[in-house]
């Protein structure tokens, strides 16, 4: 009788045991899948710090010019100081399979400020507005370009609260060294 008890212990015990290491199993995959999916999301944000940054020195730098395309100058890959004042256009450009926004590839100068593999580098770009996309991460059934644009629509409420609001500034050219003429908009 004890050896029958002893026995179906046993196979209890054995069969919990199975349990629990799928159980363990399967929340170190979601957890490893998050964790990507956080790494994108800080990549994305890295880019866009970086990209933000220098569009900002851009807009002082180039205050006194009357044009907004002097914005772009190291930003939009190859865009030049001279292009910007000979009024060239942006070369952006609508992604196949990806958002509908029409993108412009990210300067080097800007994606080699940041931590990413080289390889990754030349996924990355930027819409008109400043806001960085990624060319399609792959996570849960659906495509994610940036923070908040996923394969399902632009602006979705992907992570909360973190996203960056888009600042936008304006400068009053007629006195430059009026910082009270700088406006930001968010």
């Amino acid at each position: 009788m004890k050896k029958g008890i002893s026995l179906v212990a046993l196979v209890i015990t054995i069969i919990v045991l199975l349990i629990l290491v799928g159980a363990v199993i399967l929340a170190s995959r979601m957890v490893n899948d998050k964790a990507r999916l956080t790494v994108f999301f800080n990549n994305v944000l890295q880019i866009q710090d970086a990209t933000t940054i220098k569009m900002l020195n851009n807009a002082s730098e180039y205050a006194e010019e009357n044009t907004p395309l002097y914005k772009w100058v190291g930003v939009a890959s190859g865009y030049t100081q001279e292009d910007a004042k000979n009024g060239v256009e942006i070369p952006f450009r609508v992604m196949t399979n990806g958002p509908a926004e029409p993108l412009v590839i990210i300067d080097r100068g800007i994606l080699n400020q940041t931590t990413l593999p080289e390889e990754e580098k030349s996924k990355y770009f930027v819409d008109e507005n400043g806001i960085v996309y990624y060319a399609g991460f792959e996570y849960d059934g659906n495509t994610y370009y940036n923070r908040n644009t996923t394969s399902e629509g632009t602006d979705k409420e992907i992570i909360g609260d973190i996203t960056r609001p888009t600042v936008r500034i304006t400068a009053d050219t007629t006195d430059i060294t009026n910082v009270d003429s700088i406006k930001y908009t968010i």
